[in-house]
């Protein structure tokens, strides 16, 4: 069979090897013995005497994106689609009737499905080392550079509730026999001490915290904890100096860091502190976002998969700019 083959590929070769000689001589001969004019890059040949010159080539047809139409045959065999919807059915049908033929139908399919997973790991791998906009290694750091950025942030955090101290301070709702009001009251009074933002402490049921913290406590008489929806003790807000804004940091026994973590996040979303600002304290690295994109167009954005990209690289180009 071998051998046969390359007999054949040797005749093959042999023939086009023959006809190319053959179409040289051929050529040549017409060069030497016809009587037309010379020519040649080095010869001029008078235009009126030339051939007419070929007419020009077709346009190119217009160049047709990949079908990307996630909508399209969404019943074609082995498709997501049609896995998602029939192999549980396979599945139910070969655990009530366990042939031979129905068992291995399940674990064929269940392969195709793997292999098709892998397919798509690949590739995401493979796009994640290509695609530098989507690196994610932002959100999830290493040791290292969580050490690196604590470092930072330590000192952003510092300067931002250093800023919130001089817009806003802190009201602590609790009530004298809560455990968990005894145990926030030392991280608050810490707030107030190293940070310099006034904690005014309101008690629920008039009596003092246990642990002798906050002896200039008010008494809520008027119901502002109920006003508030307060559901439960300890309770901390962040109200403006003026008193027209208060807004809620959190229900429960928080740790110091959540503390600040809180403050400083509420303080970002109701304007007390600049957008820099909270990302030089936040304790992650600040990447771009693109959650709030508008103006998709509903039809492009199922059958072409370049106009998502598209909108959404911009996007991330765009908050990058922003950021550095």
């Amino acid at each position: 069979m071998f051998w046969g083959a390359m007999m054949n590929v040797n005749k093959k070769t042999l023939f086009i090897a023959i006809s190319a000689v053959l179409s040289f001589t051929v050529a040549a001969n017409d060069y030497v013995n016809d009587d037309k004019e010379p020519g040649g890059w080095h010869f001029y040949v008078d235009p009126s005497k030339a051939d007419p010159p070929p007419p020009p080539p077709p346009p190119p047809a217009p160049k047709q994106s990949p079908n990307t139409d996630i909508s399209s045959d969404p019943n074609k065999p082995m498709s997501s689609a049609w896995l998602r919807e029939n192999f549980p059915k396979f599945v139910d049908y070969a655990i009530d009737n366990p042939s031979d033929e129905n068992t291995q139908r399940v674990r064929f399919i269940h392969r195709v499905m793997m292999d098709k997973a892998s397919t798509f790991r690949d590739s995401w791998v493979k796009d994640v080392m290509e695609n530098p906009i989507l690196n994610e290694t932002g959100r999830e750091q290493t040791e290292f550079g969580r050490m690196a950025k604590n470092e930072s942030r330590r000192v952003g955090e510092d300067k931002a509730l250093a800023e919130i101290a001089t817009k806003a301070g802190v009201w602590f709702f609790y009530r004298s026999d809560c455990p968990y009001c005894k145990k926030q009251a030392p991280l608050l009074s810490r707030i107030e001490n190293e940070r310099g933002i006034d904690v005014s402490a309101i008690s629920l049921d008039g009596g003092p915290l246990p642990n002798g913290y906050f002896q200039n406590f008010v008494i809520d008489r008027k119901g502002v904890a109920k006003k508030l929806g307060v559901m439960r003790v300890p309770a901390m807000f962040l109200v403006s100096m003026d008193g027209k804004d208060i807004i809620p940091i959190a229900e429960g026994l928080q740790s110091f860091s959540s503390l600040k973590e809180l403050m400083i996040l509420q303080a970002k979303n109701n304007g007390y502190i600049t957008e820099d600002t909270f990302n030089d304290a936040s304790s992650v690295e600040t990447i771009p976002r693109a959650s709030d994109i508008k103006d998709i167009d509903p039809v492009r954005s199922l059958n072409d998969s370049d106009y998502l990209n598209n909108i959404i690289r911009q996007k991330l180009f765009d908050q990058q700019k922003e950021l550095y």
